[in-house]
């Protein structure tokens, strides 16, 4: 079911190159991180990217996320420096401002936030109830909605600090 939803969220994104690992879902923390590292250097290598997002080491909330961004920043960290493509890490944590600072990067997705909503929504199994209590709280409260408009349109990002 969960990769069912990805593939969806990625038919509305527009991506047509995803790359699966074969992991389990809540594991990831337990893998080696220097081989999940080496799997993702391999995939970086090929495709040569400018620019990779991936979530702040610590700052992603779950486990999975910690481990893949810390993972993906070792990838890159191995890199040669002048060979090192740019990276935006997404940080969820309440005291990311407080751990990080002000975010580095302030990307406006509002002409597209119609297409991040429905990428959201694709993945019904994470995000149903979510959005439902959302809903109900944005319906009576004015100034939350407004919040969650705000935050919608656009998306936040911090350079890793090597």
């Amino acid at each position: 079911a969960r990769e069912k939803e990805l593939r969806d969220a990625c038919t509305i994104l527009g991506i047509d190159d995803l790359r699966l690992l074969g992991l389990r879902d809540k594991t990831l923390e337990f893998e080696d991180p220097d081989k999940l590292a080496d799997r993702i250097g391999v995939i970086i290598a090929e495709i040569n990217p400018s620019l990779v997002i991936t979530h702040y080491p610590g700052h992603g909330v779950h486990p999975d996320h910690n481990a893949l961004g810390a993972a993906t920043i070792r990838a890159i960290g191995r890199m040669p420096q002048d060979k090192r493509p740019a990276v935006h890490c997404h940080a969820i944590t309440k005291n990311r401002v407080e751990a990080l600072g002000e975010a580095d990067v302030v990307v406006d997705v509002s002409s597209v936030s119609d297409i991040k909503l429905a990428a959201i929504k694709a993945h019904s199994s994470q995000s149903s109830a979510m959005l439902a209590r959302m809903g109900e709280q944005m319906a009576k409260d004015p100034e939350f909605r407004k919040q969650m408009e705000q935050q919608r349109s656009r998306e936040l990002y911090w350079t890793y600090k090597w």
